[in-house]
């Protein structure tokens, strides 16, 4: 019996890998009894509304990260809770300040971080101790945290999406791309690859990270790539197409990666993160080792072959596959697990 209150906390939730786990975990606990609530640092984001409707959902409204009434808010509201869940590494910076700040009672914190890089060394040593618990959405993420910033409470928790029933449809379309814009994602080696390709490509995201690098690859961008901003439903848009790519040269998931299984989306990507790790040994010719644009050819290539002889196979052992790793009661447990730990 877990009867703790727990209160996630995010800066906003808008569309974004983070932004959905954090979506799928809240709700998961939601529905399983937990006395859960949600915090945006921020305000309302694209993705408040797929909380289920009982949670409470709070939202400081900080314009200022150094303002003492906004610091002062937050401490009031999570000494409401026994546990703070918190997301993403600024979020636990700003958090562990309103704990020095305060320096009175505070909920045990867990820590969640989403990044695949494990840069901020230092930092990360000083406010380690003010953690209770690391989770990690990768064992890269766990280990590193383990060896630089002291904790041995700390946990890997792979990333898992919830199965939506969408509407099957025949395909119609080339190749879809998924991804907010950001240089981690390396949208110019697909436009790179895109050149030598005869298909069109569809890439959907919701987010910039740096306007600059975003301008350059519109200026290199090729005709038969189209780049398309704000879907919320991506589970059904990407069944209109016949396979996917993923070209990041670093992850920690990636969600996008687990969405495509969930829906029978063969794809091609790049060796890198949880996912990938989870999958190589089921579905080695999804994986590509290199940045190789006529290896990456070569598997579009291949992919497409095993599509045409046998894609109700491809897409039997996708299933077998996700219903192996991404189970919601495990997950659940391995939550739980972390929770009863503190």
């Amino acid at each position: 019996m877990f009867d703790k209150k727990v209160l996630h906390i995010i800066d906003k939730l808008n569309i974004g890998g983070a932004e959905q786990v954090v979506v799928t975990l809240v709700n998961i606990l939601n529905e399983r009894g937990i006395d859960v609530a949600l915090l945006s640092l921020l305000d309302r984001g694209d993705l408040c509304d797929e909380i289920n409707k009982d949670v409470p959902q709070f939202f400081l409204n900080r314009t200022n990260k150094y303002s003492l009434r906004s610091l002062r808010k937050l401490y009031h509201l999570v000494n409401e809770f026994d546990i703070v869940h918190v997301h993403s590494r600024q979020n636990l910076r700003y958090v562990v300040l309103c704990k020095v700040i305060y320096f009175g009672s505070f909920p045990k914190i867990v820590f969640h971080d989403h990044t695949p890089y494990v840069e901020d060394r230092y930092i990360f040593k000083i406010i380690g101790s003010q953690i209770d618990a690391f989770v990690g959405v990768s064992n890269m993420n766990t280990n590193w945290a383990i060896k630089n910033i002291n904790i041995t409470n700390a946990y890997t928790l792979p990333n898992i999406i919830r199965k939506l029933k969408v509407k099957d449809v025949i395909p119609d379309k080339d190749i879809v791309v998924v991804g907010n814009v950001s240089s981690q994602k390396n949208y110019e080696f697909l436009i790179k690859l895109s050149s030598k390709l005869k298909d069109k490509i569809d890439v959907y995201y919701g987010g910039i990270s740096g306007k600059e690098y975003f301008d350059s690859i519109l200026s290199m961008k090729t005709d038969n790539v189209n780049f398309i901003y704000g879907e919320k439903n991506i589970q059904q848009r990407i069944k209109q197409y016949e396979m996917a790519l993923h070209c990041a040269h670093a992850e920690s998931g990636p969600l996008v990666l687990i969405e495509y299984l969930a829906q029978g989306i063969p794809f091609i990507t790049y060796n890198t993160g949880e996912v990938v790790e989870q999958i190589k040994e089921d579905l080695p010719e999804f994986i590509v080792n290199s940045f190789d644009t006529e290896e990456w050819i070569i598997a579009i290539e291949r992919m497409k072959k095993l599509i045409e002889e046998d894609l109700e196979g491809l897409k039997e052992r996708m299933t077998i596959v996700f219903e192996k790793n991404y189970s919601e009661d495990k997950y659940f447990e391995k939550c739980i697990k972390i929770y009863n730990s503190l």
